[in-house]
């Protein structure tokens, strides 16, 4: 668990913090990173640390949750409010995060990603098209199907070492997608 307050200082802590973890991954896995590890890439104290987060693991939840929140800044900062766009404008922002996914995906914990995923998906405007073509016209169902699409699509992606785009990755959705629909 994290406990970051609404203050400028913790604030850019954690995001050292963040960042120091993201350097160590690129020479460590995620089961190998210390407290002592983190400190050294982000200069900030072990007590500062314990003081922000309970674990390693719990950073990569942070970021996760970070990422998702800039990602629906960005979507709700768009005044083009098509659902495809909107989708590959969200998948697009998690893609620029490759180290972050494939430390996830790596250490099996791609529980972070479904937690983070699911805030705010039902605000954007392609939850509307997901919904329309789900039987039970749920708000919670349709963000359920984008989130597992999502962390679906992220999976095969770092295990096929992060060579496709964005659209090149929502392409092969599509087809999915419109066979749910066409079953509704």
């Amino acid at each position: 668990m994290y406990h970051i307050k609404d203050d400028k200082r913790i604030k850019q802590s954690a995001e050292l913090i963040g960042k120091g973890v993201l350097a160590c991954l690129k020479n460590k896995s995620l089961d190998d990173i210390t407290v002592s590890d983190i400190h050294r890439y982000s200069s900030v104290s072990r007590t500062t640390f314990y003081r922000l987060f309970d674990t390693p693991l719990d950073v990569l939840q942070y970021l996760c949750d970070q990422t998702q929140q800039q990602a629906l800044d960005q979507l709700h900062a768009v005044k083009d409010k098509n659902p495809e766009k909107q989708l590959l404008n969200l998948t697009s922002a998690w893609l620029t995060h490759a180290t972050l996914l494939k430390a996830i995906v790596q250490s099996n914990h791609v529980e972070m990603l479904r937690s983070a995923m699911a805030t705010g998906i039902a605000d954007v405007a392609f939850d509307e098209v997901i919904r329309d073509v789900s039987r039970y016209h749920a708000t919670e169902y349709s963000t359920a199907v984008v989130s597992a699409i999502m962390i679906g699509v992220v999976e095969v992606w770092v295990n096929n070492g992060q060579k496709e785009t964005a659209s090149e990755l929502l392409a092969g959705v599509g087809g999915i997608v419109q066979v749910f629909s066409d079953l509704s």
